[in-house]
């Protein structure tokens, strides 16, 4: 098997009334990992502007003003403290929280926000298809709790619980084509999920080499 795997997390950043976000950099990072960055911001009219260096893999937006954004970079070792990622003004609330990944060489995402008690993470089916691929589950709700990580999933982190916004993230190793994690119950209706993919750096090829005897 040649799974990536979750190596470590830095340091959550959350706060109200905030125009930027400066989650620490997880500890050690080595060259050639994937960093990986998860903000949700609350606000209807401020919105993430400054990332340089990073990847902006997706955005999922929520009809009651709440984005999330997963970034996403190649690291060159070097990365330590904290990163600032701005904002285009004033956010009512914001939260960030970054972690680092061996072992792959891509991302892709899927999200949904909906008002709902059971918050779910859409399927999400990867461009290169079956592979020995980490998938990643994020969960976000507004004012409330939630049970459990999606059934399968290990690993439940908070990532960047502030006062009543509650969110999670948790993660599973599997060779498939596509995934999607089991809904978790919430306290709040007002929630966001999404399903991260992290692409091996060697494909599983489905090939045997031996010897005739």
């Amino acid at each position: 098997m040649t799974f990536p795997s979750v190596v470590a997390y830095g340091t959550a950043s959350a706060a109200s009334s905030v125009s930027s976000r400066a989650p620490g950099y997880p500890a050690g990072v080595v060259a050639g990992q994937i960093l990986c960055t998860v903000i949700t911001i609350w606000d209807a009219t401020v919105t993430l502007t400054g990332y340089s260096g990073w990847t902006l893999e997706s955005t999922t937006a929520h009809s009651n003003s709440y984005d999330t954004y997963i970034l996403w970079k190649v690291a060159d070792g070097t990365e330590s403290g904290t990163f600032s990622f701005t904002f285009s003004g004033t956010a009512g609330y914001a939260q960030a929280r970054m972690f680092n990944v061996s072992g792959a060489s891509d991302v892709e995402t899927a999200g949904a926000a909906v008002v709902s008690t059971s918050c779910d993470a859409p399927n999400l089916s990867p461009s290169w298809g079956a592979a020995d691929t980490l998938w990643y589950c994020y969960n976000f709700a507004q004012s409330g709790g939630m049970a459990a990580a999606p059934t399968g999933y290990s690993g439940r982190t908070d990532m960047g619980t502030s006062g009543t916004q509650y969110s999670q993230g948790s993660y599973k190793t599997a060779n498939a084509a596509s995934e999607n994690p089991a809904a978790v119950s919430c306290t709040n209706s007002n929630w966001c999920g999404v399903t991260i993919a992290f692409r091996p750096t060697t494909l599983s090829s489905g090939l045997f080499f031996g010897s005739n005897f």
